[in-house]
C-alpha cells in the first residue's frame, strides 16, 4: 500500500513545525555576556525557559553558565550549580583566578569547576 504524496509532504511539514516549536519552547535562550577585564575570558549566561510560574515569580528563572577562554569552552561547567536570573551579579577576581556570577556561586578560571 502506497501513501499519497501529499500525505507524506503534510507529515513532513507537521514534523518540521513540531521540531521548531520544541526548539522555541525548551531550548535555553541567551541572557547575557560578560568579558573579563583582560579580555581573555567570556562568561555567557543562558536562561532556561519556564512553562509556568507561581504568582510573584514571573521573571525569575534558572540560568546556565558557560565560561569560555577565547573561542573554547573551558569545561561543561555549572550544570549542577544552579542560579536564578534575578541573582546574577558578575564580578571578576583575576588575582584569585575566579569569576563570581551569583551569591555564593563562582567558577575557577583555571579548572572551570563551580565553587
Amino acid at each position: 500500500m502506497k501513501f499519497p504524496k501529499w500525505l507524506m509532504v503534510l507529515c513532513l511539514i507537521l514534523l518540521s513545525l513540531a521540531g521548531f516549536f520544541y526548539y522555541a519552547l525548551f531550548m535555553p535562550k541567551h541572557f547575557a555576556t560578560y568579558r573579563s577585564p583582560d579580555k581573555v575570558y567570556t562568561l555567557k549566561i543562558y536562561k532556561e525557559p519556564k512553562l509556568f510560574s507561581m504568582p510573584g515569580d514571573g521573571s525569575t528563572s534558572c540560568v546556565k553558565v558557560k565560561l569560555y577562554k577565547g573561542f573554547w569552552r573551558i569545561k561543561d561547567n555549572c550544570q549542577d550549580c544552579p542560579a536564578f536570573s534575578s541573582s546574577i551579579d558578575v564580578s571578576w577576581h583575576m588575582n584569585a583566578r575566579v569569576v563570581l556570577f551569583a551569591k555564593a556561586r563562582g567558577i575557577s578560571l583555571d579548572t572551570g569547576d563551580c565553587e
